[in-house]
């Protein structure tokens, strides 16, 4: 019987979890602001959240700036195929500034094409923050993501925006012509190394994605196991106190 009935508590615990889960509330869609040239739910999370979001982390007292999206050599352009040579990566990041001075960058993403903007990552990067200060009006930023090196497109036209950028671009520009060898070669490399299943949420998968955060799952089954482990040591106590 305290066999029977602890497999029915189990099972009682394991329930409450998932009707937890399934009737928590969901995330409320942040209010449009309309920006020029941004979606309104990156404009949102930029005005509304990004300010929250820097003051809890090391870059208090700071400001973004110009909102940039990001954006990624396309297979396109990596197997020499027609299309154009770039493709969105759903990313938007911005400088950060504290009195008028780079100090970093602060990163949105959307986890999934039909979910609002949230917040990826913050960078003290100053080196790149004053790079996107002075990024030219329609400039594309491409995120050389085996290199981590960042490039500005414009006009068929790439030039360095930091220092890896710069170390593999050391005449300062190239078209994309001349930069597609280099390019070709890094990704082949990087494609023939084994997937990373251990990079934290947040970082960028080696296509310059940014992986899904599934957390969700994995947090169940630890509530469930300790659940569990917790009655387990419960219907061990009865069995001793009946013995004496």
């Amino acid at each position: 019987m305290e066999i029977a009935r602890g497999v029915w508590l189990a099972r009682s615990a394991l329930a409450l979890v998932l009707a937890s889960v399934a009737t928590a509330p969901a995330a409320a869609a942040p209010a449009a602001t309309s920006v020029p040239g941004l979606p309104d739910d990156v404009a949102a999370f930029f005005a509304e959240q990004a300010p929250e979001v820097l003051e809890a982390t090391e870059l208090h007292g700071t400001a973004a700036g110009s909102v940039h999206e990001v954006f990624a050599w396309s297979e396109a352009y990596l197997s020499g195929a027609a299309g154009g040579p770039t493709v969105s990566l759903d990313e938007w990041i911005a400088p950060v500034e504290r009195l008028g001075e780079p100090v970093g960058t602060i990163t949105a993403y959307r986890p999934a094409p039909d979910e609002p903007a949230t917040f990826a990552a913050t960078s003290d990067d100053a080196e790149l923050a004053a790079a996107l200060l002075g990024v030219r009006s329609g400039s594309r930023l491409v995120l050389d993501a085996p290199a981590d090196a960042w490039f500005a497109l414009i006009d068929g036209t790439v030039t360095p925006l930091d220092e890896h950028a710069t170390e593999l671009l050391p005449a300062g520009r190239a078209t994309l012509e001349e930069l597609q060898p280099s390019v070709v070669e890094r990704y082949a490399s990087m494609r023939a190394q084994p997937d990373d299943v251990t990079a934290p949420v947040g970082s960028r998968t080696p296509d310059g994605s940014v992986p899904q955060p599934w957390l969700l799952g994995a947090g169940i089954a630890a509530v469930v196991i300790g659940l569990l482990a917790v009655l387990g040591l419960v219907l061990r106590a009865r069995r001793r106190r009946r013995a004496a």
